[in-house]
């Protein structure tokens, strides 16, 4: 694997040969499409192909995938768009393998919303062992408001990924309520009947588990909210489903953060099956201009994290996104726009940039004129991912969790792809019941 920056001048044609790479591979690799200007500064991932099966008469993806011993996730993983093909044709190219080591096994989960792009969200279905499905909203009276997401759902289990049901404190389109848990979590005689409601839901929508997203829980809930969730894991457990706990991220124990407050970390550890580190927001649409999940801190949050969670359990929460800030930036007035990480990079060729990276924040930014305003764009790449995931190889930890699928981002899936191996959501998963056969049939 090598990422390559773009130079001034350089064309793709150029940076394909100079690695010996067929020009259509390189392209696939990083989301972009034929004609497309680079930009200088952006950077490219670069893999080449350990081995490569041409597609003959009467083939098709399942027998491809059985005669190379591999799954037909990891095929759809080694080929971006594969998964969307309609059918595939004698003489075209598949990717078997890149490298002689898949990498070591980790979970992934990701976000979405019901309204999702299905084509985005089926090229990231092979990357994730678990899909969120966001969100579950509680009731003031303590109802549950659901989703129309049973097309994601199916979709989810036909590629072997579990879908969970996101149950949050989320009250749209005002954010997050404090109050909301904590009429939940101050009242333990409410949780049996609240449990049995989570748990008809579960069982109703065909969900492999929960994942619970308490934000701003006030202090003085913070040993109901893990006794809450233990009791929830409980009864998850008996109906073969799991728990998974997102939380805010945090270095110490007793903090004064609206966020981070309730939030005990061990307790919250022993009750979940896996924890979902929130290591990103530094740079937020309120704030002020930075990278949206620096190095510096992210490693910090692990460090705390991992003395008080096993690391097996935790999953280090990664950014799909980045933001756009006018400047002058002025407190309490300027807002950013969330902006996709492939976007960006649009946004960069439209206006003429060239790309920087922060040394510090290990992130990419740049900054732009916009109808006689400049802008600021910090966003992620393939070099911030890189050394995000390599956290997860450096404290062994399970896996990762992607904030969110909601826009596409090649180049890092392709990465995640070349460093692990990513674990179904279901063990004896076969998605080959619907396969692909090599045209004609």
């Amino acid at each position: 694997m090598n990422i390559h920056v773009v130079k001034a001048g350089e064309t793709a044609s150029a940076i394909a040969d100079e690695y010996h790479i067929p020009l259509k591979l390189l392209l696939s690799q990083n989301g972009l499409k034929v004609g497309e200007d680079l930009v200088q500064g952006q950077a490219l991932l670069i893999l080449k192909p350990a081995l490569i099966h041409t597609v003959a008469p009467g083939d098709t993806l399942c027998r491809i995938a059985r005669q190379h011993h591999i799954s037909l996730r990891q095929l759809y993983r080694n080929n971006p768009g594969l998964i969307q093909k309609t059918y595939i044709y004698p003489g075209d190219e598949l990717v078997i393998q890149y490298g002689p080591d898949p990498g070591p096994k980790i979970s992934v989960s990701g976000y979405a919303y019901p309204f999702i792009d299905i084509s985005t969200f089926l090229e990231a279905l092979p990357f994730n062992t678990i899909f969120n499905s966001f969100t579950w909203e509680i009731c003031p009276d303590g109802s549950l408001k659901g989703l129309n997401d049973q097309a994601l759902v199916a979709l989810a289990k036909k590629e072997g990924t579990a879908p969970h049901m996101v149950l949050s404190n989320l009250r749209e389109p005002f954010g997050f309520d404090s109050a909301i848990a904590h009429d939940l979590l101050g009242n333990p005689s409410q949780w049996p009947d609240f449990i049995q409601k989570v748990m008809e839901a579960v069982l109703t929508h065909g969900y492999s588990g929960v994942d619970l997203d308490f934000e701003y829980v006030p202090k003085e809930d913070k040993a109901a909210y893990a006794r809450f969730a233990s009791a929830l894991s409980s009864r998850l457990h008996k109906s073969g489903c799991r728990l998974t706990i997102a939380v805010s991220a945090k270095t110490e124990d007793e903090t004064t953060s609206p966020l981070t407050e309730g939030l005990d970390y061990k307790a919250l550890g022993e009750a979940a099956d896996a924890v979902l580190l929130m290591t990103y927001e530094w740079g937020y649409a309120a704030g002020e201009p930075m990278a949206v999940a620096p190095i510096g801190p992210v490693t910090q949050v692990v460090e705390y994290a991992v003395t008080r969670i096993p690391p097996q359990k935790l999953l280090l929460g990664i950014p799909n996104y980045g933001y756009d800030w006018p400047l002058p930036w002025v407190r309490d007035q300027t807002r950013a726009s969330s902006v996709g990480n492939q976007e960006a990079i649009n946004i960069a060729r439209k206006h003429h940039c060239v790309i920087q990276f922060d040394q510090t924040a290990q992130t990419p930014w740049f900054t732009y004129i916009h109808e006689g305003r400049e802008h600021v764009v910090w966003f992620e790449d393939v070099r911030s991912i890189r050394q995000k995931l390599e956290l997860i190889l450096k404290y062994q930890l399970k896996g990762a969790g992607y904030w969110n699928l909601m826009r596409p981002f090649t180049q890092n899936w392709l990465l995640l792809n070349s460093l692990f191996s990513v674990l179904p959501g279901f063990p004896k998963a076969d998605p080959c019941a619907s396969h692909l056969s090599a045209w004609p049939h």
